[in-house]
């Protein structure tokens, strides 16, 4: 684990896996306020994940500087400090990551047993990000399905002749 050359891999893999995250989550952050749905930056998980993942490769990039000694011996009394500084806020930051999937696999559960009219029907489990979506599906498919049964209601009233 002290090989450089294993280290700066590790962090160029986090610093683009963090960068890419962090685009996608800005832009599906975009995708729903241009939709007209309020949503907040700290809801979105991939910008959260895109947010540790840099974090992360900042520890590395820091680890093999002390290691090369690229950093003056004066400045290693603010090594541990920068560490606290960079190590806490990523561990707040997965302590979220993990709070938002506890919720949405909740609200999934909570969405999946009141949505559920007909036995044959399933309810897929839904993330945060996708949940958007799906509720203006949802929406769309009651619409449809509410005007089925009013045509088919005035159906079975004129085949009775009560129409």
């Amino acid at each position: 684990m002290g090989d450089p050359r294993f280290l700066v891999t590790f962090a160029v893999v986090f610093l683009l896996l963090g960068l890419y995250n962090v685009f996608a989550g800005y832009r599906r952050l975009r995708r729903a306020q241009a939709q007209g749905m309020p949503s907040r930056w700290y809801k979105q998980t991939l910008l959260l994940i895109g947010l540790e993942y840099i974090l992360l490769s900042f520890v590395f990039l820091v680890r093999i500087a002390v290691m090369n000694g690229w950093i003056p011996a004066s400045l290693n009394a603010l090594i541990f400090p920068f560490y606290l500084v960079i190590l806490i806020p990523s561990a707040v930051l997965a302590g979220l990551i993990v709070r938002q999937g506890i919720a949405s696999l909740r609200q999934s559960r909570r969405g999946s047993a009141r949505s559920v009219p007909v036995a044959s029907q399933q309810v897929a489990v839904r993330n945060d990000d996708e949940d958007e979506v799906s509720q203006q599906r949802h929406a769309i498919q009651q619409r449809n399905r509410r005007e089925r049964r009013q045509k088919a209601a005035a159906a079975r009233r004129r085949r009775a002749g009560r129409a």
